[in-house]
This record gives structure tokens, sequence and C-alpha cells, in this order.
């Protein structure tokens, strides 16, 4: 090691020693409070980011309405007819099912989510703490949540141009969290220290290393996460749709969802906030084996910010003898980013009061806004009423706490009501 490390490592164990005659020993894993550092604010929102991570992705999936068999306006009859192609997959029609006919769909969707984030820097101000100090310290986050979601669905049209459906989502989540802090090579617990974000790279640089990251669950830090599988209900919705126009050329629905509150929220399942999406979906017979789709609306959640969102979907289905095939791109723009840590945590630093930590640049605690999707879907009749669909969404942007990709499969089938 050189004399310019030689005097970094000085420095840096010079300023380690005042902030510890200055703060007293410092909280973390092992101590006795119930929020060390803001540990359990940080376990927190790994736990909300996982909650509307799954509900973000759940919102991404196929339509849940029964659409495999529609009926079409025929202006040259005067009446509505049954389509004798199969309706789209991935995007959404305007028609409905008919008048008095039922269908029931059942789907499973799998994914996987997971995100490592590297350690963020807080300043660390209180009491015993000046400011003069620059005191600072880090913390990063790992997260992930296997999915398997349950479908069960049912579409019943009132009229040729009035539908309603109701959704029931079951899944099994297996979520995990952990914490990553700054801490020294001797030591268990959270460590801070003076003179800024510098003295962090210099602490971890110097050979050898004066500071280190450690990773540890939160449970195992004894902060409150519910680590593990977990069975829940999600949000059901209950939704209708009634087709404004029909052509030979054209067609155009409005259609609303309402989504209840997930009793699982703590599960994974589903977000405990109730939200409304109304919109406009849009249809051009483009030639007879060549339909483009269109919908484009606006969910508004009641409670939580984060999953309100501006969504759209566009594509083209292809129908054959029995068969469809669909090929579009989807997205939703979110009102707020989800924060994976907190921008400002109070915790205890036994045995000096609390101390504030405030992240220093808080656009690295947030994550993106702006979600695209590569939409694929598939439709095949078996035997007459029944239908299966495969489909798979694809990320396109970065943003957010997303699965790599969400495959979906499902069974529909129809039959005239009572």
């Amino acid at each position: 090691m050189d004399t310019r490390d030689t005097s970094l490592r000085d420095i840096a164990i010079a300023l380690s020693t005042f902030l510890v005659a200055a703060l007293g020993p410092v909280g973390g894993a092992g101590a006795q409070t119930s929020n060390p550092f803001g540990l359990q604010d940080r376990a927190d929102a790994a736990s909300q980011m996982i909650v509307l991570g799954v509900q973000q992705g759940i919102s991404s999936l196929p339509p849940t309405s029964g659409q495999a068999f529609t009926y079409d306006y025929n202006a040259e009859l005067g009446t509505f007819v049954e389509n004798e192609q199969l309706g789209p997959t991935v995007l959404r029609a305007p028609q409905t099912i008919g008048a008095q006919r039922l269908s029931l769909r059942f789907a499973t969707s799998y994914f996987e989510l997971g995100e490592t984030f590297d350690p963020v820097v807080y300043n660390v101000t209180g009491e015993t703490v000046p400011p003069e100090l620059d005191a600072v310290t880090a913390f990063g986050m790992s997260a992930s949540a296997n999915v398997v979601l349950f479908n069960v669905a049912a579409t019943y049209g009132f009229t040729d141009r009035i539908e309603a459906t109701i959704n029931i989502p079951f899944s099994v989540v297996d979520a995990k969290g952990f914490n990553t802090y700054l801490s020294t090579p001797d030591s268990q617990n959270v460590f801070a220290v003076p003179g800024g974000p510098d003295t962090i790279k210099l602490g971890l640089k110097t050979d050898p290393p004066l500071l280190q990251y450690r990773t540890k669950s939160f449970t195992a830090l004894e902060a409150d996460f519910n680590s593990g599988k977990h069975v829940g209900l999600g949000r059901i919705s209950v939704g209708g749709k009634g087709l404004l126009y029909a052509s030979n050329l054209a067609d155009l629905a409005f259609s609303t969802e309402f989504f209840c509150n997930s009793p699982s929220q703590a599960e994974f399942a589903g977000s405990n906030s109730p939200s409304l999406l109304p919109r406009f979906i849009g249809q051009i017979h483009a030639a007879k084996r060549l339909n483009i789709f269109a919908d484009l609306g606006y969910e508004y959640d009641f409670s939580v910010q984060q999953l309100s969102r501006f969504v759209w979907n566009t594509g083209i289905s292809i129908p054959i003898v029995n068969a469809t095939f669909d090929i579009g791109i989807g997205g939703s723009k979110f009102d707020e980013a989800i924060h994976w840590t907190p921008v400002k945590m109070t915790g205890q630093d036994p045995p000096n009061p609390d101390v504030l930590l405030t992240a220093r640049n808080p656009s690295e605690t947030e994550l993106g806004t702006n979600f695209v999707d590569f939409l694929f879907g598939m439709k095949v009749k078996l035997i007459e009423g029944l239908v299966l669909s495969g489909a798979v969404n694809v990320p396109v942007t970065e943003d957010g706490f997303r699965a790599d990709a969400i495959g979906t499969v499902s069974l529909e089938y129809y039959f005239k009501a009572l």
C-alpha cells in the first residue's frame, strides 16, 4: 500500500473512532430496540413493494372476461349474429358474448419477481450527532416473490349489447426480503461514519477494509416481515361492458371494472385498497383475417397512488379456422413511484436518543413508473363451446419491480343460459 493509501486509512480510523466516541455504540442487528436505525421501516417498505409489484403484475394479465365467442352486428340482417371467428386473447374485444349467454373461465398464471438494490447513502442526524459531522450510513435491499395465480371468472350477456363479469383471484406467493447494511469486519451491527459518502468509499477500499456490507434476511434481523409461502384472496372485481357503436368496419365499447379490497394483503395476494377502471375499447375490421384492437382507460385507486395509472393496449388479432393469434403491445403509466426503501426513517441508536436517517439522493429510492409490455396470445377451439388459451407478457421497459415474463393458460366454456 502506498503512502497515500496509508494516509487515507489513518484518516478513516480517526474519523470512525471520533464518531463512535460521539455517538456511542451504534445500534443494528441484534440491538434490543423496536426499530434499530429504521430497520422496521425498511422491512415495511420491502413488504409494500412486493404487494404492489404483485398487484401490478396481476393488472397486466390478459382480460378475465369471456370473449372467445362474440356477437357482431350484421348490417344486412339488421341484428346481431354469432361471430364465426374466435375473439382475441391478450387484447380486449368491444363485442359482447350475446344475450342470455354465459361463459365460465378458469385461468392460472405464473411469474417471478426479484430485484437487488445497491446501498444508498443516508444522512444520520440527531441530538447527539452534530450536523457538521456529516454522519452517514448506507442501506440496500433484495426481495423476491414467486407467484402462482388462479382466476375464476364468469361473464353473462344481458342483451346483445350489454354484459357483466365477475372475477375471483386466488394466489400462492413465496416472498423473501433481505436487508443490506454498512458494518465492520468485527461487528454484526449497523455502522455510521462521519465525513460523508467519501468516508464509506474509503473504508470499503482500505486493505484490510475498515467497512463492509452485510446482508441478512429481515426475519433474521428480527424485523416484522411475513417471509415464506402464503395463500390468499386477491382483489375480486366486478364489471360491465356496453357496445356503443357497431358496423361492418368498426366497433366501439365502454367498460368499467370495480376492484374490491384484498383481505390478504399481508399474504401479498393483492392491495387492501379499492379501485375503479373505466376504459374505451375499439376494433377495426381491417380484413377478413385481420382485426386491429385498441383500448385505453384510467384506473383510480382510492387509497394507493402507486396503483393509479393510465392504461393502454393495442395490437392485431389474426383469426383462422378454430384458432386466433394475437400480437400487441400494452402499458401503464403510474401516478406515483414505489419506494423500495424510505426516503426518511426514524430509529433508535442505543443508548442515545432517536436518530433521523434521510436519503442523501431521494431519487435513488424510487422505482420507475412507465411500464410497457410485449403481448402474445393464442386461442384454440377444442370442442363446441370449449376454448383453450395461452398468453405471455414480456416487459419492454425496466421500470418497477417486475417479472421477466408472465405466462397464463386458461380454459373457457360457453353455453346458453336459462
